[in-house]
């Protein structure tokens, strides 16, 4: 077998596999150089690569994997999610809205990229699940057209804005009531300066009570094999070990990180106290709930699925024994 065709998000929990100072015993890994990329342009391009079969091993959006599985792309998952992020301080509107809290969004307009990109697929899942407020209630302007024509039509009122602007842009000219971005760091500090703010005034806290009450860590991206490769048992678990080994050399620096850490806005003793030593456990059962929750969504809510997706759809069998 020749050297597996991998390509990964750079990061604190990657960047020894990327670097070679983690790798898999007897699997050769021609891993991408991805430097000089956006973390959005990776994941895009990874996304693609993958429902297509041109890449072995990559990060990429459980979104569009989760829809993959519905039609029985052969891909599978690796245990392993390196991307996960808190979607609430993402959420912005003006400064001088009279909205406060989630319910207020209900027959507003919210700007966002793609309709079925992971994160805007999370934001519709908290507003449901721990909000009540259903994406219909919301009329929708997207900013970019969808990475993959086998993606559904969604069920809710949907435009596509082709001006080029992206979703803040839009918010700060008056024609929508809200933004909701991709990453709470789209946002410089509290926004004032921009004459926005952010709907939940207590960023850290209100991700920390999402947590305490749901034990969900919002997955965003996970790293997938072909499935041909991943029927391969000592094969797939010799690359799931390296990206395991990777993450454990790479945790401090991520939980340090007032940038890339797991919570937004969070002190790293704040976190632990929460998280324990590890916010990013890998294995299945680790992120069962978070994984139901997404998938279940997708199904009832959402419809990016035509059927309900179950985590054993995701994974090989043998993982599911442990």
């Amino acid at each position: 077998m020749g050297a597996l065709r991998a390509s990964f998000v750079p990061s604190p929990l990657t960047k020894a596999v990327i670097e070679g100072s983690a790798r898999p015993r007897g699997v050769d890994l021609a891993v991408e150089d991805n430097s000089g990329k956006t973390t959005s342009q990776i994941i895009e391009e990874n996304s693609k690569r993958m429902v297509a079969l041109d890449l072995d091993v990559a990060e990429m959006s459980f979104g569009t994997f989760t829809r993959a599985r519905d039609l029985n792309v052969p891909i599978l998952a690796l245990p392993v999610f390196p991307g996960r992020r808190f979607l609430q301080p993402a959420i912005v509107v003006r400064a001088d809205s009279d909205m406060q809290e989630p319910k207020d969004l209900r027959g507003k307009r919210a700007a966002i990229g793609q309709f079925w990109m992971t994160a805007f697929c999370w934001h519709r899942v908290i507003l449901n699940t721990r909000y009540g407020v259903k994406q219909t209630e919301i009329s929708w302007v997207c900013t970019q057209p969808e990475r993959w024509d086998r993606l559904p039509k969604p069920q809710a009122e949907v435009t596509l804005d082709t001006s080029g602007r992206e979703p803040l842009a839009l918010l700060k000219a008056g024609e929508v009531d809200a933004a909701f971005l991709s990453n709470a760091n789209g946002l410089r500090g509290d926004g004032q300066e921009e004459g926005v703010r952010r709907l939940f005034a207590e960023p850290a806290k209100t991700q920390l009570q999402y947590y305490k009450q749901t034990g969900v860590f919002p997955i965003i991206h996970l790293v997938v094999m072909r499935e041909e490769l991943a029927q391969d048992r000592n094969l797939y678990d010799e690359v799931a070990e390296a990206l395991r080994e990777s993450k454990q050399l790479g945790l401090e620096e991520m939980v340090e990180s007032p940038t890339e850490g797991p919570v937004f806005g969070g002190k790293p003793t704040e976190v632990r106290s929460v998280f324990g030593f590890d916010p990013y456990p890998y294995g299945v059962e680790a992120n069962r709930q978070a994984l139901e929750t997404f998938l279940n969504d997708a199904f009832t809510h959402q419809h990016l699925t035509e059927r309900q997706v179950r985590v054993e759809d995701l994974v090989p069998a043998h993982l599911l024994a442990r």
